[in-house]
């Protein structure tokens, strides 16, 4: 799962946790009417693949020492998703979840937890100890990517600010047919979102 484009051209200028009303060129299929609006949640992104659980990872670069600038080394069973981003330092990929870790207990009790085999796909992982838990589920559980479809197909700056406004939700994540997404969050637009 690559890093996903936002809707909108970010506000490096003045303020770049905003978004300007200017469509990001490599988005303009969503403000075309193309593309399924789902829900965004704030977890943990998770593959799944031939039945083996992964987890993203970001290959950050080294920010001291004699390494310093040199991206770190590949760590055991990791799949990249995409080029390294020489501007931003960040490099990422999936790596195997080591149930045996403690870093991933989560995942290991998630999915321990699973009545059934999740699908090929990619997922959410959320809940309780996962991001602060922002929608108070009460069940660590998997959510698969794009299965939460919403019932808003505004495509303007100012439809989905206001839409975003007054639904407490972290985002919308538009899924194309070919593959490409483009996400917009709630907190682009200066709204909270703990």
């Amino acid at each position: 799962m690559k890093k996903i484009p936002s809707l909108f051209i970010r506000d490096w200028e003045h303020d770049p946790s905003r978004v300007k009303q200017e469509i990001n060129p490599s988005c303009k299929w969503v403000v075309n009417g193309e593309g399924v609006p789902t829900r965004k949640r704030d977890g943990t992104a998770c593959l799944v693949k031939k039945g083996i659980l992964y987890k993203r990872y970001n290959r950050k670069r080294y920010k001291k020492g004699s390494k310093k600038g040199q991206f770190k080394p590949e760590p055991k069973g990791w799949i990249k998703i995409q080029e390294p981003d020489e501007k931003t330092g960040h490099w990422f990929g999936w790596v195997l979840v080591d149930f045996n870790e403690p870093t991933n207990k989560w995942f290991k009790i998630a999915w321990e937890s699973l009545d059934t085999i999740l699908e090929d796909n990619t997922y959410e992982l959320y809940g309780p100890k996962v991001q602060g838990n922002s929608e108070k589920l009460e069940k660590i559980t998997f959510i698969k990517h794009g299965s939460e479809v919403l019932e808003f197909n505004g495509r303007t700056y100012d439809e989905i600010k206001d839409f975003l406004s007054i639904t407490e939700i972290e985002g919308i994540l538009w899924h194309h047919e070919d593959g490409r997404m483009a996400k917009i969050k709630r907190v682009d637009f200066g709204y909270n979102w703990s």
